[in-house]
C-alpha cells in the first residue's frame, strides 16, 4: 500500500531537502512508528501503538502476544498483513500491502 507523507530520517525527525520537507512513500515508516511508539505517545491515535520496547528480553509467549499485536495494530492501519516473525537475528519483520 502506498502512502505519501513526510518523511522521518533515522531519529524520527522531519527530512528537509532544499530547504523543504521531503515527502514519499512511507508505508514502512507507518509500519515501524506503529510497532516503536508507546500506548498514549501519540495524542491523535492513542491506542494505534505496540511499544515493542517493552517487550525486550520477554518470554516466547510474550514476543508471540506482541507479534499478534503488532498484526492488529497493522490492520488497523489499512495495511493488508501477509506475516509477521522475529529473524533469525530477533528482529522484527512484517509482509504487508
Amino acid at each position: 500500500m502506498k502512502r505519501t507523507d513526510y518523511m522521518l530520517n533515522d531519529n524520527f525527525t522531519f527530512q528537509i531537502e532544499d530547504g523543504d520537507f521531503v515527502r514519499g512513500n512511507a508505508a514502512h515508516q507507518h509500519i515501524s512508528l506503529t510497532i516503536n511508539t508507546h500506548p498514549g505517545e501519540d495524542r491523535f491515535s492513542p491506542t494505534m501503538a505496540v511499544g515493542a520496547s517493552r517487550y525486550i528480553n520477554s518470554s516466547t509467549d510474550r514476543l508471540n502476544e506482541m507479534l499478534l499485536k503488532i498484526k492488529s495494530k497493522v490492520s488497523q492501519d489499512g495495511f493488508k498483513v501477509k506475516k509477521v516473525y522475529l529473524d533469525e537475528d530477533g528482529c522484527i519483520r512484517v509482509n504487508a500491502e
